[in-house]
């Protein structure tokens, strides 16, 4: 869930407050217990992996938020604390870096927030990585709906994209989550023509950018209609183990999805698209916070602050989730993944405070965090998944190479003479021993990644 979303759901209340529509948001179905809850997504990721047993695949391009360049909080981020987010995704193996703006930037110039955007993403340009753009409806500038905002989002997009040249750009992210931005219900055929005039109006301007969308298992409408737009080279989607709603708790929400994604994926590239995975991370319900808020209410008796992403009782379930929708993104040969919440990669926080995504103080101890050069398990999790894949990757062009050019295994097998965990992090090609490889050089060329994807493949 993104953190546009979370203020969606917040924003909605502002509309159905007193209304039975309104309890149910406020009193969603929670996991019985955390160990329950640990217990439930651990038996689906197992079913995750069962689904992919003896699939091999392909190395995906790792992507990662810079959650603090968000729309809605950029203006009080310092930049040299975005600057330094951007390094440690870097340090983690992060190849793209992706940034969830709202558009109120752009069509109203905001010249701060803009300025704040060109410096960092002028340092992700500067240290090698590539750029991606989620953008987020902001509710609390809407007024009008979606007739006010299209033109509004056509103008910004437009501009982002002739201003940055980014390699992936998100035009349609969660159609549930954006018709509760725009507080009404907008039609698949509506959307799909919307991304068809967003995505013509971006190739206009950065015709390098590949157009995609993200979609919710359980958005099948949506999916349908958009898989049928020309311009949409990729379809993403949002893993969350959510079941089938984006509010209530299902033990075997995941097992669901991925019953439905299985489908959908076979759908998808008949009609010629590639794939990925465009948001991942366990179930939390962080916007609880916010709704109350928004209500007035008193908070739910029910404890979904127990479930956190901030919640350090969560690092192993967090730990294996990455690493297990890493595998099912290789096994199908998706595009990329994007892990969602990479404020994990700096701060977990102590028992006794607020440790949600959208709580101020969560924010501020990620950034000092950031700032201190801080990281935690689940950083080390990440580099570590990046670079096994990597490695993987070489394994499987270097064995094709032996068979192709018919060269004697003993020859090209070698053994590393430096331990692997002193360049843990790093890639294949940065080896100590790369020179020992002659497919040293496949790697490090740009053609290497392309080469290494599925026929659909169509992401940078």
């Amino acid at each position: 869930m993104q953190f546009g979303q979370v203020a969606t759901i917040g924003a909605i209340l502002l509309i159905v407050a007193g209304t039975a529509m309104a309890d149910q948001l406020l009193n969603p179905k929670m996991p019985p217990s955390p160990e329950a809850y640990i217990a439930d997504q651990n038996a689906g990721l197992d079913a995750v992996e069962a689904s992919i047993a003896g699939l091999e695949g392909k190395k995906p391009l790792f992507a990662g938020v810079l959650h603090l360049a968000h729309g809605q909080i950029i203006a009080k981020m310092p930049l040299d604390v975005l600057i330094a987010y951007a390094d440690a995704l870097r340090e983690a193996g992060v190849e793209r870096v992706d940034i969830y703006t709202t558009q109120s930037a752009w069509p109203d110039k905001i010249p701060a927030d803009i300025a704040k955007y060109d410096a960092v993403i002028a340092h992700i340009r500067q240290i090698g990585l590539k750029l991606g753009f989620d953008p987020t409806a902001d509710p609390r500038t809407l007024k009008g709906g979606y007739a006010q905002w299209k033109p509004w989002a056509i103008a910004a997009y437009t501009e982002m994209a002739r201003r940055y040249q980014p390699e992936k750009f998100s035009v349609m992210h969660e159609p549930t989550a954006m018709d509760m931005s725009l507080r009404e219900k907008v039609s698949p055929a509506t959307w799909a023509a919307f991304a068809t005039q967003a995505c013509a109006a971006i190739a206009a301007v950065s015709p390098h950018t590949v157009c995609t969308v993200a979609i919710l298992p359980f958005e099948r409408a949506e999916f349908d209609a958009l898989i049928k737009v020309p311009a949409i080279k990729s379809i993403g989607f949002d893993i969350f183990g959510d079941g089938h709603d984006l509010i209530n708790y299902d033990s075997s929400g995941l097992r669901h999805q991925i019953d439905e994604l299985a489908s959908m994926i076979k759908a998808a590239r008949a009609a010629g698209k590639s794939l990925h995975i465009a948001e991942t991370g366990r179930q939390i319900w962080d916007f609880m916070d916010l709704m109350a808020a928004a209500s007035g209410a008193e908070k739910s008796h029910q404890s979904y602050q127990d479930y956190n992403i901030g919640d350090p009782r969560y690092i192993d379930l967090d730990e294996r989730w990455f690493e297990t929708m890493a595998h099912y993104a290789a096994a199908h040969e998706f595009d990329s993944i994007m892990l969602f919440r990479t404020t994990t990669f700096f701060a977990y926080s102590p028992a006794g405070t607020n440790t949600s995504l959208v709580s101020a103080g969560y924010i501020r101890g990620v950034a000092e965090a950031v700032t201190a050069h801080k990281r935690t398990g689940m950083f080390d999790t990440y580099r570590r998944v990046v670079d096994s894949h990597i490695r993987a990757q070489f394994a499987r062009a270097h064995s094709v190479r032996i068979e192709n050019r018919d060269v004697g295994r003993g020859a090209r097998h070698r053994s590393s003479s430096v331990p692997d965990a002193e360049y843990s992090g790093r890639t294949s090609a940065q080896h100590p021993d790369c020179p020992l490889y002659r497919d040293c050089a496949f790697l490090t060329h740009p053609a290497a990644e392309q080469a290494s994807r599925s026929p659909h493949s169509t992401l940078p």
